[in-house]
């Protein structure tokens, strides 16, 4: 499961919680058994069977281990909160993690911690768009994004490209959601929704771009970047993002994006870069200086490369 399994490699950036790795096995009755090593592999203690509910509590049972209060509870809500209201949400988690712990130890490390591995700043929707439009030089369009002639030229490019984004994202949401990932799923299927529609979502860069890639989110595109058909969204976009106020990451009301890649002819080279930018679908759409690529992002980078090999 791609949360747990963040949330144990997270745990070993953090040297004084024990090393303890959980392997939850289910089974389509609804019982679940679990597995405890330690850091070297060797069994550290073996959770007796139980049977989960719909909540995702364990009824009976118990596990021997550490657990962070975003293991075993709010997880999505507190991605999905504002970034200035992680702190009293994740308080809120930890308040509740010891009746859904199911006998583990808690071990809240705090917010900051999580700030740092999803890569989300202590700062409101509005702080964190303005810091997006005062890096503006480094990402803006008008340096990233190919003239329409360009566009036009490149079309058999684009439509390979598309296709091999939408069979890698096909697979990565079916994997999601057999592994009840839902936020996930649901960030994967919304920020392909424009690329799944049309080619016209998948744009090459102009010579001596700044960037090789981007997901860009359709808010922060100027209609005169993309290509008519698309016009009318992006600037409905825009106007949702003016109005949303703080929930406009809660929602994922705003996160469809259009991908912009270099022509790279090299198939090993493209699916490196489509794995760094399809896994941008999950991460908050306003770039941070310096923040950009946090440690979820490169677990989630991981994934997307196995989307895109077939070995998922």
């Amino acid at each position: 499961m791609l949360v747990l399994d963040a949330v144990r490699v997270a745990r070993n950036y953090d040297r004084s919680v024990p090393r303890v790795y959980c392997s939850v096995t289910h089974t389509e009755d609804g019982a679940w058994s679990v597995r405890v090593t330690n850091a070297y592999g060797g069994e550290a203690d073996r959770g007796e069977r139980g049977r989960v509910s719909g909540s995702g509590r364990a009824d009976r049972g118990t596990v021997s281990g550490v657990v962070d209060p975003i293991e075993v509870c709010l997880c999505d809500k507190m991605r999905t909160s504002p970034p200035n209201r992680w702190g009293e949400v994740y308080a809120e988690a930890t308040r509740r993690a010891g009746s859904f712990a199911n006998g583990a130890k808690v071990h809240a490390r705090g917010v900051e911690f999580w700030r740092v591995y999803y890569g989300v700043p202590d700062m409101s929707v509005a702080e964190m768009l303005e810091a997006h439009e005062a890096d503006k030089p480094r990402w803006d369009p008008a340096l990233v994004i190919a003239p329409k002639r360009t566009q036009k030229l490149a079309l058999e490019y684009r439509e390979r490209v598309r296709s091999i984004v939408c069979d890698a994202i096909d697979a990565l949401y079916k994997y999601l959601r057999k592994n009840k990932l839902k936020l996930d799923a649901s960030l994967v299927r919304s920020a392909f929704s424009l690329v799944r529609n049309s080619v016209d979502a998948v744009l090459v860069t102009k010579p001596g771009s700044p960037l090789s890639g981007a997901m860009y989110p359709a808010f922060v595109l100027d209609e005169k970047h993309v290509p008519d058909p698309l016009k009318r969204t992006v600037r409905l976009a825009a106007s949702r993002a003016r109005d949303s106020g703080e929930n406009m990451l809660g929602e994922n009301k705003n996160n469809a994006r259009v991908l912009v890649v270099k022509d790279i002819e090299d198939k090993s080279a493209l699916e490196a870069l489509l794995a760094h930018e399809i896994a941008h679908a999950i991460t908050v759409p306003i770039w941070q200086p310096n923040n950009n690529h946090p440690p979820a992002f490169v677990e989630f980078e991981t994934l997307t490369a196995r989307a895109l090999n077939g070995s998922l």
